[in-house]
């Protein structure tokens, strides 16, 4: 609906127009619910949509501004993703602003109602781990899961049908998961994994706690050292869980990866370290954050009309010291 002025809002809302602009300005002279079904109209009709489109007309030579959504800033995996986004907009004159909004479903979707309305925000980069199941009147890319909205994420089941394959042609007959309650999505693709590997249910051992990172991993094998039981390998979600898995390992003298293996997430650069020698998984997060871009600007610049994208981004496994090959 094109040139929609207060008038059409106020009618389709059957509320005065004085209503209108209140609710639409913020004003606290309007109930909560009598603003909640302007703004549903609104939005409904495609009126912030023309506000944004007119906005950019106008001022064609100001900055597009881009929101990128994220559950938290204190992973390695998470941090890095806002540093390359936010270089890859920076080097194409966009601004970014940053939003942190947990794991809470209902903060991200109060805080992507928002942005619908917020006509100075021309697109949405999502890093939440929940879909998107619904269309918004924005464009909007994920990128940690798929949606039903466009979506570059990177093949979680895939990557770990890959570990655990690796592990099964050179002869592990036991391996665990170390995680962390934020990690259920890389838990449940692992037992897929796992089951559909072959391996016999016992084989595989899940080991998740509130603690994080490092805390996370010494934790879990101190819990296998009590049970008397440990694995023949171990992957990680994270790779600062599995240095935390190497710590307490290497405490109670158990030899990596003679012993137990060891497979960490997200190759970071503690991963490299000679010291250290981490294997890990390489996710491409520069590829990834560029298609992902890419895709949000030709949906804000109204050049792709397609169906929304599926663009799935493969991984590799880095082996180093933490993993034997029987060759």
């Amino acid at each position: 609906m094109g040139n929609l002025t207060y008038q059409k809002i106020a009618k389709m809302a059957n509320v005065a127009v004085s209503t209108v602009s209140k609710a639409l300005s913020g004003s606290n002279e309007v109930s909560e619910d009598t603003a909640a079904k302007v703004y549903t109209v609104a939005l409904n009709c495609g009126y912030f949509e023309e506000k944004r489109m007119q906005r950019r007309q106008l001022s064609p030579r100001n900055p597009l501004t881009v929101s990128l959504l994220v559950p938290e800033i204190d992973s390695t995996e998470y941090s890095r993703t806002v540093a390359i986004v936010y270089r890859r907009l920076e080097n194409l004159g966009i601004d970014m602003k940053l939003h942190i909004v947990g794991f809470d479903l209902q903060k991200e979707t109060e805080m992507l109602g928002k942005l619908q309305t917020d006509i100075s925000v021309d697109g949405i980069l999502s890093c939440s781990i929940h879909p998107i199941t619904s269309p918004l009147a924005i464009p909007v890319v994920q990128m940690a899961c798929k949606g039903q909205v466009d979506s570059v994420y990177s093949d979680v089941l895939g990557t770990m049908k890959k570990a655990v394959n690796f592990f099964k042609q050179q002869q592990y007959r036991e391996i665990a998961f170390v995680g962390e309650e934020k990690t259920q999505a890389k838990q449940r693709a692992f037992l897929q994994a796992m089951k559909d590997a072959g391996f016999p249910a016992h084989a595989a051992s899940v080991y998740t706690d509130e603690k994080r990172f490092q805390e996370a991993g010494r934790y879990a094998v101190r819990r296998m050292i009590q049970n008397g039981y440990i694995p023949d390998a171990i992957i990680t979600p994270y790779d600062e869980i599995a240095l935390g898995v190497m710590e307490e390992l290497n405490y109670h003298d158990v030899a990596i990866p003679q012993r137990v293996a060891i497979l960490g997430y997200n190759n970071t650069k503690y991963a490299t370290l000679p010291e250290i020698g981490l294997s890990s998984v390489e996710l491409f997060e520069e590829k990834q954050c560029e298609i992902a871009v890419n895709l949000l600007l030709e949906r804000i610049r109204g050049t792709l009309k397609d169906p929304p994208q599926e663009i799935k981004i493969e991984s590799n496994l880095v082996l180093r010291r933490t993993t034997r090959l029987n060759l």
